[in-house]
């Protein structure tokens, strides 16, 4: 028989399924970690500019697509708490959240409690680790870098079509909302929407 591993009954170089598993979750969720430095998708929050980062993770959402709240309710869900879900139509100040009109109308934002910003299929990836479980496998195979392109246009064509999605209404149609949002959200007039 083999040498036996220490705090182990296998011989060497044999492991129970659930090291395996184990080392390859390890294992992706690094990979993922170490891809995410400075690339589409993900910005850092100036610890000047906003006084300080957060201290707890934050999703936020439009509030005007009914998709887009259907599924911040479905991650809220399944998140754990001290995680703050909220529309951006109820965020006073973006800044102080180290976002821009530009993110949040392009998609779902993803802030954690370093200030890390990620948004769109980054921001979705992201949510789906923090949701754990089968959820969390999920979104770090979708932030590898082979397949965060295919994230990416999975997320375009959702985003573009969300209004015949579930949950969807008219109103989640992109195009032509951009200045309305915007107006709204610059006078004070989207702030208080519930989703």
């Amino acid at each position: 028989m083999g040498s036996v591993r220490a705090g182990s009954l296998l011989p060497a170089g044999r492991c129970a399924g659930g090291d395996r598993r184990r080392r390859l979750s390890l294992h992706l969720l690094l990979t993922a970690a170490c891809c995410c430095v400075v690339q589409s998708g993900v910005s850092r929050v100036d610890g000047s500019a906003s006084g300080a980062s957060n201290a707890r993770h934050t999703l936020v959402f439009d509030g005007d697509c009914g998709f887009c709240s259907q599924c911040a309710r479905f991650a809220a869900r399944r998140l754990p708490t001290g995680v703050d879900v909220i529309p951006w139509q109820e965020v006073p100040r973006l800044a102080d959240y180290g976002l821009t009109m530009d993110q949040v109308e392009r998609g779902v934002c993803w802030v954690d409690r370093s200030g890390v910003v990620w948004d769109r299929h980054r921001g979705v990836a992201r949510i789906l680790v923090a949701m754990g479980r089968c959820w969390a496998v999920l979104g770090m195979v979708m932030d590898l870098p082979g397949l965060r392109i295919a994230a990416a246009v999975g997320y375009r064509l959702v985003a573009r079509y969300r209004h015949l999605l579930p949950g969807g209404t008219p109103a989640c149609r992109v195009a032509g909302r951009s200045s309305t949002a915007r107006a709204e959200h610059e006078t004070g007039g989207g702030a208080g929407r519930i989703p």
